[in-house]
């Protein structure tokens, strides 16, 4: 986006929902047609023949596809990071200060980290007695 008067663009990122959307969407309803497409071809694939090569080919190609739609979505959070961090390195070795958006998203994903780390630790706290070794 760009700001009317500057020459620059916005450093202002899109809400992660809407960058998931923009990856995942397309990907999910090819996923989805193609497992209605080995549905389809179910019952003729049950009494043999081609239909089953049809049917298989439709299921590996919707689990190509949901692998595709993760891939992506991973790709895009990491790419925006990547992103994130070359300005903040730039407005580092300039002696400039972050911009707002930068430093906002920043402390997003902090807390969204500490919240992870709580529930990664909560969860082996409940079920770490299942996982420890005995000693011998």
């Amino acid at each position: 986006m760009h700001n009317p008067g500057t020459d620059r663009l916005d450093d202002t990122p899109p809400p992660s929902h809407i960058e998931h959307l923009r990856t995942d969407w397309p990907l999910l309803a090819l996923h989805g047609l193609l497992v209605a497409m080995a549905a389809y071809f179910a019952p003729g694939a049950a009494r043999g023949g081609d239909w089953a090569i049809f049917a298989a080919l439709c299921l590996l190609g919707s689990w190509a596809v949901l692998w595709l739609s993760v891939y992506a979505t991973i790709t895009a959070r990491r790419s925006s990071t990547i992103r994130m961090e070359k300005k903040a390195l730039r407005a580092i070795q300039d002696g400039t200060e972050l911009p707002e958006a930068v430093v906002a998203r920043h402390e997003k994903l902090m807390a969204k980290d500490r919240r992870r780390d709580i529930r990664i630790a909560r969860r082996r706290q409940y079920w770490g007695h299942l996982f420890r070794r005995r000693r011998a």
